[in-house]
């Protein structure tokens, strides 16, 4: 019985750290999409297609006109509003860096951000910074995926 009660003390010890995260994270995604539907009322627009991750909050507006962005950590806090019909095409840009030793060459990949570029040339183009290793984390987490999918969904629009 009281090896019954250990292990349940130990697995409780275990395992609530990793809830207590997890809710934390949920909140601080609830706080990002609530500040990027206050974002979209300022723009009088309603949010379509988002996408919250870590400290980044990306989205369109329902006609597809507008992206609304925020990237929000300790360090910096972002938002942007991009009007789609003029700014018509993105591109992902990464900064990387090569470390070269004995065992062979390693890229590691310090910034990632969408530039936004705009058919008038007197428009000048939009960087959206998704990842910087200056101010986030050291180590990616999803941030690559999450660039190359609005960066595609921009670019392919109707």
């Amino acid at each position: 019985m009281s090896t019954l009660i250990v292990a349940a003390i130990l697995m409780a010890v275990i395992i609530i750290p990793f809830l207590l995260m997890r809710s934390g994270i949920k909140k601080h995604e609830k706080e990002l999409y609530a500040e990027l539907t206050d974002l979209a009322q300022k723009n009088n627009t309603e949010i379509g297609q988002y996408d919250v991750l870590k400290d980044i909050a990306v989205a369109t507006d329902k006609s597809v006109m507008k992206l609304l962005f925020i990237h929000k950590n300790e360090h910096l806090a972002t938002t942007q509003t991009i009007d789609l019909n003029v700014f018509t095409t993105c591109q992902l840009e990464k900064g990387v860096k090569v470390i070269h030793s004995e065992s062979g060459d390693r890229t590691i990949i310090e910034k990632i951000s969408l530039l936004f570029k705009s058919v008038d040339r007197k428009n000048a183009p939009i960087t959206l910074e998704l990842f910087n290793t200056d101010y986030d984390s050291l180590t990616l987490a999803g941030e690559l995926q999450l660039a190359e999918k609005w960066a595609a969904l921009v670019n392919n629009r109707a």
